[in-house]
């Protein structure tokens, strides 16, 4: 029998990586079928500096949510920088409202994820020493 696994990027940095590599090391699956599902972490840590130090036996899910941190793999993410993700891309998704309506424009995932990358060219990503 053929099992595929199919998963989105996160899942891996969300500390399932672990679990997926036990899988494919006792032949639970066989095969991986991985998507950029992550494109909003990318962009969140383009957008605002994140903080090497998130390794998941020192820094627990617990005491991170405490602190108003978020990991994503080793990177602890404050939940600011959600915040101001959200107020980076509202605009984007009122344009593309906007033009869907007024001009008929079809989006698709690609030509979104096009704008978005333009939009981020100014913006580069920040990463330093232990987090806070």
């Amino acid at each position: 029998m053929t099992i595929f696994l199919g998963n989105t990027s996160n899942l891996v940095s969300s500390g399932l990586g672990e679990t997926i590599k036990w899988l494919v090391q006792y032949r639970h699956v066989s095969a991986i079928v991985t998507t950029a599902g992550g494109v909003e972490e990318h962009l969140i840590k383009r957008l605002a500096p994140a903080f090497l130090g998130g390794s998941f036996d020192v820094a627990t899910g617990e005491r991170l949510r405490r602190r108003g941190t978020n990991r994503i793999r080793d990177l602890l993410i404050p939940n600011d920088n959600y915040w101001a993700f959200e107020d980076w891309i509202m605009p984007a998704l009122d344009r593309i409202v906007l033009e869907h309506e007024e001009k008929k424009v079809r989006w698709t995932p690609s030509t979104f994820i096009a704008l978005l990358e333009k939009k981020s060219a100014t913006k580069t990503q920040s990463v330093t020493g232990p987090g806070k």
